[in-house]
């Protein structure tokens, strides 16, 4: 509803608008909600910043990072080796985080449809449709490519420590219909955008980010069936601490090494993901029940910030808005001082 371009009617459209959005996030029990808990909802889940200009509602909509950070100028998120061995790349942050705090910047979702020709080459990279804010009633075939965080970041199923959040900010970049006129570039570019990525949990400087795929992403791959996945890690973890309570007072090395060895050849105790995710030697039984089993595997999983600025490379440079340049749908902007 565009109101007639009445002041009145575009009052309305954005309550609506906000109506719509919010009431997604809103619990079943809380179904008709008034407009300031409408806009607290907003404001906690969005960190996009929603300007009404004359023309139409959100017609520039741009995220205003710097609002956010405390030095612009730092780098926040690097892509580097990864801390998971033969991974290839992965993605840390570069500043402490705590609960809900997005990574970098929202992220354009790109929607491959109908095709299979680049399956084999990014299959391992795209989400579903269904994960692109329903998507996937765009075409009979649809996956989306979220190119930067969206794309980079791994997953570790012990270690799962951000999520993508699953509605982005969405708006036509052309109207098909402008005061009685054709907008020819209605259609061409992406209406899913802004996607975005947030903590879990608080974070530590330095620390790899995490991202569940979903559990049947390992299942449909059999090159990672023995890949213990985070139920596995737990009965690991439950393991140690009961051989560990149970042989408090035993201090004969090698007789520990003995116990802990019928442990892990007993197949009948857990499955081999379980068996894969315990320590060989007893004598690594106490550091990894500190930390966990899956963290006690990944040494790296927490890099230092002079090793991620000479072997990584600063992921938020850029940020996405409104071209300047007509027609052009999203554009690219410098978030900093680029030397």
């Amino acid at each position: 509803y565009d109101g007639g371009g009445t002041a009145q009617g575009k009052a309305l459209s954005f309550k609506a608008a906000a109506y719509l959005e919010a009431s997604v996030l809103a619990d079943d029990n809380k179904n008709y909600l008034g407009e300031e808990e409408l806009i607290k909802i907003m404001k906690e889940n969005y960190t996009w910043k929603m300007h009404r200009k004359s023309e139409v509602l959100n017609e520039t909509t741009i995220h205003n990072y710097h609002d956010q950070v405390d030095n612009p100028q730092q780098c926040r998120v690097y892509v580097a080796e990864s801390s998971i061995p033969n991974a290839g790349l992965g993605v840390y942050t570069a500043v402490d985080l705590g609960t809900y705090e997005a990574i970098g910047y929202p992220q354009i979702g790109i929607l491959i449809i109908d095709d299979t020709k680049f399956r084999s080459v990014l299959d391992d990279y795209f989400w579903s449709g269904f994960e692109c804010h329903m998507a996937q009633f765009e075409a009979k075939m649809i996956d989306c490519a979220i190119p930067g965080t969206g794309m980079l970041v791994n997953y570790h199923p012990g270690l799962v420590n951000v999520r993508k959040m699953p509605i982005p900010h969405t708006e036509q970049q052309h109207r098909r219909h402008t005061r009685g006129t054709i907008d020819h570039g209605a259609g061409s570019t992406s209406e899913y955008y802004g996607f975005e990525i947030r903590t879990l949990e608080n974070i530590e400087k330095g620390s790899e980010l995490f991202v569940s795929y979903g559990m049947d992403w390992f299942a449909e791959r059999p090159g990672f069936a023995n890949v213990p996945l985070k139920e596995n890690y737990d009965e690991a973890d439950q393991i140690i601490l009961d051989f560990l309570s149970q042989n408090s007072h035993e201090y004969d090395v090698e007789l520990l090494q003995r116990n802990w060895d019928k442990i892990l050849n007993d197949k009948a105790v857990f499955d081999h993901k379980t068996r894969a995710a315990l320590p060989e030697k007893v004598s690594e039984l106490k550091n990894s029940s500190k930390v966990g089993t899956a963290r006690y595997f990944l040494p790296n999983f927490v890099r230092s910030i002079n090793w991620l600025k000479k072997n990584g490379k600063c992921m938020d440079n850029l940020i996405f808005g409104r071209s300047t340049i007509p027609q052009a749908g999203q554009g690219a902007f410098a978030t900093r001082v680029i030397g």
